[in-house]
């Protein structure tokens, strides 16, 4: 196998090619695109790092983070207000099936060692698409299992009365307010139409819906009810030709995680944190 290299992107072309990777792999999210992560840094006054995982001309995997603090002296942003996916390792052509899990395996213990030695501890979130954590396991990582979920579309009964409505204007919400201004998807906001508001930023991407909550609707809303919400945003016009809404962040874990979730289905996802370092 040709030698690992990792790098850190700074042209457009290098950005460019990492979409293209991500499509090709089948991880295409919203969430693990540079364009979600220069929003997520222009709303919080933070900075942003791609790098990127190289096996011979083909990326193999890569880590998108938030960063703050001066040259030299840069760490990963700790937490940020929406889901970041970070770490990725990606399917190569031609890679036989009995080499893709230890190449995975060597490709995300080369990005861990580059990653802690460039910002030392720090915690972010795996795709959804990187399901074998071990390499980070045996590097001393702690994994924390995390659950998404995806609603396939279309709905049967998506032509039901909507539970939601679209608010008029931008979201008071500086990320909304951004993802906007960049015309990212076309962002906009819905809310409840009974009983205690349920703020939602929805996005349009491609393929799919991406929903997520507002700031403390999670615990406005009775849980019995989120099912009910995410289920009517199918209903939703610009839900139409979609594959499926995604639903991904802590708040959608409060609504569902004691309830009958379908026709939700589990995404499993991770929030991996890095090895304390020896002193």
């Amino acid at each position: 196998m040709a030698a690992i290299e990792i790098v850190r992107a700074t042209r457009a072309e290098e950005i460019e090619e990492w979409s293209a990777a991500l499509e090709a792999g089948g991880a295409g999210f919203l969430f693990s695109r540079v364009v979600w992560a220069e929003t997520l840094a222009a709303a919080l006054g933070a900075s942003w790092a791609l790098h990127l995982c190289r096996i011979g001309e083909e990326i193999a995997g890569g880590a998108l983070l938030l960063t703050e603090g001066a040259p030299g002296r840069e760490r990963v942003r700790r937490s940020a207000p929406y889901p970041l996916f970070s770490l990725h390792v990606l399917h190569r052509e031609g890679v036989s099936p009995t080499r893709r899990i230890p190449q995975g395996v060597e490709v995300l213990s080369s990005l861990a060692r580059e990653l802690a030695s460039v910002y030392g501890r720090f915690s972010c979130d795996a795709s959804p698409s990187l399901i074998d954590l071990r390499a980070l396991s045996w590097a001393g990582w702690r994994v924390e299992p995390r659950d998404g979920f995806r609603l396939p579309l279309p709905q049967e009964d998506a032509d039901s009365p909507p539970l939601v409505e679209t608010i008029s204007g931008e979201p008071s919400d500086p990320v909304a307010r951004i993802a906007l201004e960049r015309k990212m998807g076309a962002a906009y906001a819905v809310r409840g139409t009974s009983g205690p508001a349920a703020s939602l930023l929805v996005l349009r991407g491609e393929r799919r819906l991406y929903a997520l909550v507002g700031r403390g609707a999670a615990h406005a809303l009775p849980a019995s009810q989120g099912v009910a919400v995410a289920r009517s945003l199918a209903s939703l016009p610009e839900a139409k030709g979609k594959e499926e809404i995604l639903f991904f962040g802590d708040a959608w874990e409060e609504w569902f995680v004691c309830e009958p979730i379908e026709p939700l289905r589990i995404v499993p996802a991770a929030r991996v944190f890095g090895p304390r370092r020896s002193r």
